[in-house]
């Protein structure tokens, strides 16, 4: 007896059996069974019609699962597990849909793109940038670095709005800043001389002098101000004599000298005289000569001699002044006055006892004499 073909899947089915030798009818029924079942197994998934026809299933060879039919060859298909063939002449259109790529080789893009290009140097093609009318210049750019656009301003061949220039400049004007010459501005570079007019600087304006402003000068409003940042010495010194020096002023210790005397104008012709000191002599009795310390000088520990202020000031008021910061201040000099009075009182005391005591010696002798006889 003919035995029934074996197939599980339609591929394996023999498409010349039954042949002559089999019976037909006798084997029809298994025939059947057989070929419904390789159609089952075959199409496992199918639980619908099947309505595309035998040339647009041709197109989908290659594919693992059929989706919406389309009439496309399977080649002409996206693969996501593997680099694809290069597409032309087509368009890829998602709507809303995003669609994610690792790497996008393509000859040209139409439209925005995102992003940082990792590892481009420069332009595929360079290109030149230019500029014409008034300001003409160009340049090639390809991208590899920076470049330098020089341009050309076209001279009296333009004008500008007004609302932002409100001078006509012209070359020949161009060694002029307001209309005024060059030469008439002090030049910061170089040695340069005031000729006329004032150089006038505001109140709290400063004149620094040295690299790191070691002496500042300014004026604010009541009382001028030179402040030594540095802690040197102010010198004065005498161009016409060798720069010797005149007068040094040390900003540490607040001692001043000069090489000569130090003179006061004291002409009578300026003064209105009023008395001579009463009661020097008691009044210089009332002032300390003291030694000294500092606490507000950098060299705390030199010991300096002198008086007191306030004791000065109770007897004689008039050589001491109060300054801007509340502290008082003593006019030596003028304290010379009250000494000279004080020792003129003292003279005058020993010249009274020098009239006193020649009595007494006179009166002595007499008496002696009295006694010897």
């Amino acid at each position: 007896m003919p035995t029934n073909e074996n197939a599980n899947y339609i591929w394996q089915l023999d498409r010349f059996r039954p042949d002559g030798s089999i019976d037909k009818v006798y084997n029809g029924d298994d025939e059947i069974r057989q070929l419904k079942a390789t159609i089952l197994n075959t199409f496992p998934n199918i639980t619908g019609v099947v309505n595309a026809s035998h040339a647009e299933i041709n197109l989908l060879v290659g594919q693992t699962s059929i989706g919406d039919l389309l009439p496309m060859n399977a080649s002409q298909f996206l693969r996501s597990d593997t680099d694809s063939a290069p597409i032309s002449d087509a368009i890829i259109s998602l709507g809303t849909t995003a669609l994610r790529f690792k790497n996008i080789h393509a000859q040209s893009f139409t439209g925005s793109l995102t992003g940082n290009a990792a590892t481009a140097s420069k332009l595929a093609a360079a290109r030149t940038i230019t500029l014409s009318g008034d300001v003409s210049g160009s340049v090639n750019f390809d991208g590899s670095g920076n470049v330098t656009l020089n341009t050309t301003v076209a001279n009296d061949s333009h004008t500008h709005d007004a609302r932002y220039l409100q001078l006509t400049a012209k070359a020949v004007d161009s060694d002029k800043l307001d209309g005024i010459n060059s030469t008439q501005f002090l030049r910061s570079d170089v040695a340069d001389t005031k000729t006329s007019g004032n150089l006038r600087f505001n109140d709290n304006i400063k004149i620094e002098i040295g690299s790191s402003a070691d002496i500042t000068h300014f004026f604010n409003g009541t009382n001028y101000y030179t402040d030594i940042n540095a802690g040197a010495n102010w010198y004065l010194r005498d161009a016409n004599s060798a720069s010797a020096v005149r007068f040094t002023f040390d900003i540490d210790t607040g001692i001043g000298s000069a090489s000569g005397d130090w003179q006061v104008t004291s002409d009578r012709r300026k003064k209105e005289v009023i008395g001579n000191i009463p009661l020097a002599l008691s009044k210089l009795r009332q002032i300390n000569g003291v030694l000294y310390r500092r606490k507000d000088l950098p060299d705390k520990e030199k010991i300096h001699a002198g008086v007191i202020a306030q004791e000065v000031q109770k007897v004689l008021p008039e050589v001491v002044t109060t300054g801007d910061d509340g502290y008082l201040t003593v006019s030596y000099g003028s304290l010379n006055a009250l000494v000279i009075e004080a020792v003129k009182e003292v003279a005058d005391r020993l010249q009274n006892y020098e009239i006193v005591i020649a009595d007494l010696v006179t009166r002595l002798e007499e008496l002696e004499k009295r006694c010897n006889k």
